[in-house]
């Protein structure tokens, strides 16, 4: 597999961002309703990443 191959895989399996579609890698979270998306830096509120799978 070449990298490009291996990063749109993981991307992919990452949740996208609410705000700008953006997949999200990691959720910050800075009080009971401060959360911010990484690497966009969007604020999102709590369940907005979750799946209703």
């Amino acid at each position: 597999m070449n990298e490009s191959t291996d990063s749109e895989s993981v991307s992919s399996s990452l949740p996208e961002c609410p705000r700008c579609g953006t997949p999200v890698a990691d959720v910050t979270i800075t009080g009971p309703m401060d959360q911010y998306a990484s690497p966009c830096g969007c604020r999102i509120h709590l369940g907005e990443l979750e799946s209703d799978d």
